[in-house]
C-alpha cells in the first residue's frame, strides 16, 4: 500500500510539472495577441506587451447589417496582477461607438444615429491553455455618456453602468 501511494504521488507531480511546462504562457515584452469575442461581443481586439505584465489594448468593430452600420473602437491598458497560467488582471481604457439604423415606421424611413462614449474599468481572469491560446472574461464598470438622434429630434444621457466582455479566445504570434 504504500508503494502504491508513492507511485500515485509521483503521478501527480509529474502531470503537474509536465501541464505547467506545456501551458506557458506568452506574458512577454513584445509579444502580441489578436482576440475575439463569444457571444454578444463581436470585437476584434489586439494586445501588446509593453513589458512582461502590461499591456496595450487596441479594438475594433464594424458590423454592416440590412437595417445599419455599427463601428466601434476602444484603446486601453491591462495590468496583470501575477504571472501565471491562470492570472487576474485589471483594465481601463475608453470606448466609442456608432450606430446608424434606418426604421420603417408605417412606411415612412427613420434613421436613428447612436454615438456612445464611455470610459471603462474592469476586472478579469485569463487563462493559459497553451502558450499561443488563452480564454478570458472580465466585468466592470463604464460611464458612459450617450446621443441618440431620431429623425432629426436629439437626446442625450450619462449613465454609470455594469459591463461585461462575455468570454474571448486570444491567439498569440
Amino acid at each position: 500500500m504504500k508503494r502504491f501511494m508513492i507511485v500515485v504521488v509521483s503521478l501527480v507531480l509529474v502531470m503537474g510539472l509536465v501541464g505547467s511546462a506545456m501551458a506557458a504562457n506568452s506574458m512577454r515584452q513584445g509579444e502580441l495577441g489578436i482576440s475575439v469575442g463569444v457571444g454578444d461581443d463581436s470585437m476584434i481586439a489586439g494586445k501588446y506587451f509593453v513589458n512582461n505584465d502590461l499591456a496595450a489594448l487596441l479594438g475594433f468593430q464594424f458590423m454592416n447589417q440590412k437595417s445599419g452600420t455599427d463601428i466601434g473602437l476602444l484603446v486601453g491598458a491591462r495590468k496583470y496582477l501575477k504571472k501565471d497560467d491562470f492570472t487576474p488582471y485589471m483594465e481601463a481604457g475608453v470606448s466609442y461607438m456608432s450606430s446608424s439604423v434606418d426604421l420603417d415606421v408605417l412606411g415612412i424611413t427613420v434613421t436613428t444615429d447612436t454615438t456612445v462614449l464611455g470610459l471603462f474599468g474592469n476586472y478579469g481572469f485569463e487563462y493559459f491553455f497553451h502558450k499561443q491560446f488563452s480564454v478570458e472574461g472580465s466585468v466592470g464598470v463604464a460611464l458612459e455618456s450617450t446621443s441618440v438622434d431620431v429623425g432629426g429630434t436629439s437626446t442625450s444621457s450619462t449613465l454609470l453602468t455594469t459591463r461585461t466582455t462575455g468570454v474571448r479566445a486570444t491567439f498569440y504570434f
